[in-house]
């Protein structure tokens, strides 16, 4: 069903590598992934072979994946940080992929912040997407974060992802 479905991505992330992804409840994950690109206009013999819940895939004749399909059983809040050395920005991505709210205490040492940004999009369960006929279902909302002297105190709402920007 649209909920749950996985598929063979061949050249994808920029052209740079394949991949099986899948979708459960919704979820978007990846399976495995390898090194690899596609040549335009090139004609390929792609084989796909599911037995059970395995997945076996070759593309001309050489196996790119011999996995299983594995449930996303892990929600939860995953978040990454980066320093833009070119506005001096710190900027933080988190997503709460799980039912609950929660708050993140970001403090960042040693680095006065003056300014920050959220954007954020949010949705009531995690699997509602935009339509032809409710394209703003899910939105990005701006708004400015309430700063201390070297971070910030945000509310991260359940099923969320939230864009920080720190000056």
């Amino acid at each position: 069903d649209k909920n749950n479905y996985c598929w063979l991505n061949l050249g994808g992330w920029n052209n740079t590598q394949h991949g099986v992804e899948s979708i459960v409840n919704g979820a978007k994950s990846q399976i495995a992934t390898c090194p690899g690109n596609i040549e335009t206009g090139k004609w390929y013999d792609i084989e796909l072979k599911v037995v059970g819940d395995s997945i076996f895939a070759k593309l001309d004749g050489k196996e790119v994946f011999a996995t299983k399909l594995k449930a996303n059983t892990l929600p939860g809040i995953f978040s990454t940080a980066t320093l833009d050395e070119q506005t001096g920005e710190v900027i933080l991505k988190i997503a709460n992929t799980s039912t609950e709210h929660t708050t993140a205490k970001i403090n960042l040492q040693g680095k006065e912040i003056k300014a920050g940004k959220l954007i954020r999009l949010s949705a009531k369960n995690g699997l509602e997407e935009n339509t032809i006929d409710n394209p703003t279902n899910i939105y990005p909302v701006e708004n400015y974060v309430t700063t201390e002297k070297n971070g910030a105190t945000v509310e991260i709402p359940a099923s969320s992802l939230n864009i920080i920007r720190l000056k």
